[in-house]
């Protein structure tokens, strides 16, 4: 081992040790009457611990590092008509943890993180909120995690969404139970984020939608369930996406739309969708194993070419099993049964391989 790296190894370990001995825990109220008091007067390392109570007060957070709020008991920060803004704000922050706390009936958002990193928002509970229940912007490593939503006028939770240089990049939203948003439950503007598990019962618009008009790369969108909501189940306008693993289930419009390229759709499962199961915007996508039963339109639909279909199945399309526009896709050992209209219906200048299709109509 190099003489250097021993010494800055050594360095390292006596600064951590130095950060965790001035460390401190300060109670509230025990310590300070509120929230931000013990927010102004804590230093890196130090832990809020907030014990149970109702406390009508507006968090701000701003230039802190290394700072953890932790619920102790039933903790709920609440606003209120006399109580602007946003329940807790994070801004130019790096290494929170927020946990455990019920914030509630605030104008703008429950959380609002800007321009901080490695911000994480862990099992607690956000309800009624005049616009989103979490909002981060020019971040990055942002994580909402184990929480549940209720209630929102705008997005449930928003990553970056409607600032041009505002994105939120290599950020995750994990095991998440969302309902009653007026717009959708998840929105994401930026790259390499994950959105994962998270179990989406109601939302009046979309239920997780990347970067309509912004376009991110390389999201990871995977294990969601999502439930009856008017839009999309799942939209992505981003490109070298990975959609995989999700169940979609009785949505009015598209279960899946897919508005990029080299994005993955894979092991999907669609049911009875208003319209149609995966839907294919651009060229060059592959969709692989999926489950689509019951739709109102098609199964899998595309006016683009250049796509891959492999190993998916169609049951019980209102209207065609697979309707493949354009030129120069590949289908192969695909399946459609009892379509409404054809099991497959093309343009003729495809390739198929041996797939199960009992009608096909060509163009």
């Amino acid at each position: 081992m190099r003489p250097w790296t021993l010494g800055c190894g050594c360095l390292a370990a006596l600064l951590l040790t130095a950060s965790t001995a001035l460390a401190d825990t300060i109670n509230v109220p025990a310590d300070h009457d509120t929230i931000q008091a013990a927010v102004d007067a804590a230093g890196p390392g130090d832990v809020i611990v907030i014990r149970k109570g109702r406390y009508e007060e507006k968090v701000l957070l701003d230039g802190k590092s290394d700072l953890t709020l932790r619920a102790k008991g039933k903790v709920v920060i609440a606003g209120g008509p006399r109580i602007p803004g946003s329940g807790i704000e994070v801004r130019q922050g790096s290494n929170i943890l927020i946990q455990g706390l019920r914030i509630e009936s605030w104008a703008s958002a429950g959380v609002l993180i800007d321009g901080s990193t490695h911000v994480t928002v862990t099992r607690c509970a956000l309800r009624s909120f005049g616009k989103w229940a979490v909002r981060a912007v020019a971040s990055d490593f942002v994580e909402i995690s184990r929480c549940t939503i209720d209630g929102t006028l705008d997005d449930g939770i928003s990553f970056g969404v409607g600032e041009p240089d505002g994105g939120v990049d290599d950020s995750i939203v994990t095991r998440c139970r969302l309902k009653g948003c007026r717009a959708d439950a998840i929105d994401v503007s930026g790259d390499r984020n994950e959105i994962s598990r998270n179990v989406i019962q109601s939302a009046e618009e979309d239920g997780i939608e990347i970067d309509r008009d912004d376009r991110g790369a390389f999201n990871v969108i995977s294990r969601n369930k999502v439930g009856p909501v008017p839009g999309d189940g799942i939209y992505v306008g981003g490109d070298d996406c990975e959609i995989s693993d999700n169940q979609v289930k009785r949505n009015e419009s598209d279960a899946i739309v897919i508005d990029g390229t080299r994005n993955a759709v894979l092991r999907n499962k669609c049911i009875a969708p208003g319209a149609d199961g995966v839907y294919l915007l651009v060229a060059g996508n592959s969709v692989e194993d999926n489950d689509v039963v019951k739709p109102g339109d098609d199964g899998y639909d595309t006016d683009a070419g250049g796509q891959t279909f492999t190993r998916n199945r169609a049951t019980k399309a209102g209207s065609n099993g697979f309707e493949i526009g354009g030129s120069d896709s590949t289908l192969t050992d695909n399946s459609a049964k009892h379509s409404g209209g054809f099991d497959l219906l093309h343009g003729g200048d495809n390739t198929l391989g041996v797939n199960a299709f009992k009608t096909i109509q060509i163009e």
